[in-house]
């Protein structure tokens, strides 16, 4: 179930699509559904509800022990790194996710970013995206991936681009 929804209210919504669509979901492993009448029969109703919750709660508790443990390396002089790994599906909604994103680069020394996530969150180009990262947030040397164009890199001292590898 944690791999099908990312909140309780998200898997209500697939099992509403899934009722009014008549399907059978198969939960390999866990449990499977039948809505092929329209209806859900109320056991796996509660189960797959259940299950939703715990994982939700299990997400909340990942989530505290990521910040507690960065706190914790921060506080000891550690770098902190970075890489945002923008997947939109995963996300209900792309407010969470840009709120969660700039969490992460606000703790960061070191951060690897996409020239699509620059876009994303900030609506800028590579090399302004970089510089506007490092000034805003702090952090102290940026790499940002252009796909087949390389990479470009800026730590205040010095910025550059290095091709991407060939073959």
């Amino acid at each position: 179930v944690p791999r099908l929804a990312r909140s309780t209210q998200q898997l209500c919504e697939i099992i509403e699509v899934i009722k009014r669509k008549k399907l059978r979901l198969v939960i390999v492993g866990s449990i499977t559904v039948d809505c092929r009448s329209g209806q859900i029969d109320p056991m796996s109703q509660a189960f797959i509800q259940m299950s939703a919750v715990f994982a939700e709660l299990e997400l909340s508790i990942i989530r505290a022990r990521v910040r507690s443990g960065m706190e914790n390396a921060k506080s000891k002089g550690k770098l902190i790194t970075f890489d945002p790994n923008l997947r939109k599906p995963l996300w209900k909604d792309m407010d969470t996710c840009k709120e969660q994103m700039l969490w992460g680069i606000r703790q960061a020394d070191v951060m690897k970013i996409s020239d699509e996530e620059v876009e994303f969150l900030f609506g800028l180009g590579v090399e302004d995206g970089a510089a506007y990262i490092r000034r805003e947030f702090g952090v102290k040397l940026v790499f940002v991936t252009c796909g087949p164009d390389g990479c470009y890199f800026s730590n205040g001292i010095s910025t550059g681009k290095v091709p991407s590898l060939s073959g």
